[in-house]
């Protein structure tokens, strides 16, 4: 791909942005800094679904040990509901299940959440990939998320 193709793709997607980084790529300036700055698992998450990034993440539940282990997805958002806090996420094969109903859409509490990793999908011009939103996603349009994609 050329530069120039590489370019007007990105200034398709966010022209404002993009195209103040074009304008300081070219006086030399330094470049923009990682977006993905957030720390905490809160933070990381609040990143990946900023940046519709993919996670990974350790889950434990102490009162059912099977449903504990690693999990991958894309996550949508995080809500409130009876005073916890939830993470939505639709949930891709390679994640643990005791029922085997993978992929699809999960909500985790979000205390029982740990070591959470952002699997960056970069683009060949070095911006980051986003995910499309996953099918069904509308269908939670009444839960009060804190933040969403």
């Amino acid at each position: 791909m050329s530069l120039r193709r590489a370019v007007v793709n990105r200034l398709k997607r966010n022209p404002t942005s993009l195209r103040a980084e074009v304008i300081r790529q070219q006086r030399g300036e330094a470049p923009t800094p990682d977006p993905l700055t957030r720390t905490g698992n809160r933070g990381k998450l609040q990143d990946a679904i900023e940046f519709r990034q993919r996670v990974a993440f350790q889950y434990s539940n102490e009162d059912e040990p099977r449903r504990s282990g690693r999990r991958l997805g894309l996550p949508h958002g995080v809500f409130k509901r009876q005073g916890r806090t939830y993470l939505l996420m639709y949930t891709q094969p390679g994640s643990v299940s005791a029922s085997g109903r993978l992929p699809g859409w999960r909500t985790y509490l979000l205390g029982r959440v740990s070591n959470v990793q952002i699997l960056r999908q970069e683009t060949p011009t070095g911006g980051l990939r986003e995910f499309t939103i996953a099918p069904g996603f509308s269908r939670f349009r009444r839960l009060r998320f804190i933040f969403r994609v």
